[in-house]
């Protein structure tokens, strides 16, 4: 409703329709919040399930992002079980501090798989910075079943990519410049490469 949502793009042939699953949140004031965008590719004989996340900001109530976790945690769980192969990503806008403080990645996100910056990523410093301080907004989820299923993450392919053209000189994101053509979101990207057997 906010027309401000998630996409995904890939090279992969896609496989059905995609789905968004609206977050059942309980605060009526989350009713603009994105849902979670479910795409399902062919990547070499293998139907891959991604969903596309970004839930609501650090402006809005923890209790939120909690039920947005929850969420995300039980829909992986759910595909999965199904026998789906499933990666989840996105901009989940949770800090350090919120992370230590109720397990939103180290707990509830690691029951539906790995979580990208607590199994790789070892010496980046994080995707967002914000008032002196590195976080890891933005996460993905590599489910459980993948290795079973041939599927393998490469933990130290798992990197935040930035350029020169992208970042200031003391290594944050620069502001995007439309006539200069330089510059990035306030976020750098994550990229990950997995091994298909």
């Amino acid at each position: 409703t906010r027309g401000i949502n998630t996409a995904f793009i890939s090279k992969f042939p896609l496989v059905g329709k995609p789905q968004l699953h609206i977050i059942p949140y309980t605060d009526p004031g989350a009713k603009k919040s994105r849902g979670i965008l479910e795409i399902t590719v062919n990547i070499k004989g293998k139907k891959v399930t991604f969903l596309s996340a970004h839930f609501p900001s650090q402006s809005n109530p923890t209790a939120q992002r909690k039920e947005a976790h929850e969420y995300l945690r039980d829909l992986m769980l759910d595909l999965q079980k199904q026998g789906r192969l499933v990666i989840a990503g996105g901009d989940l806008n949770t800090v350090p501090e919120e992370d230590q403080k109720y397990g939103y990645f180290s707990k509830t996100l690691s029951a539906a798989g790995q979580v990208s910056n607590l199994v790789g990523c070892k010496s980046c410093e994080g995707t967002h910075f914000y008032k002196g301080e590195w976080s890891f907004l933005d996460v993905m989820i590599y489910g459980n079943n993948l290795a079973k299923n041939g599927i393998t993450l490469i933990p130290g392919s798992i990197e935040v990519v930035k350029a020169p053209i992208q970042t200031k000189n003391n290594g944050t994101p620069l502001r995007f410049d439309e006539e200069k053509r330089e510059g990035v979101s306030d976020h750098f990207p994550l990229y990950s490469r997995l091994k298909i057997q």
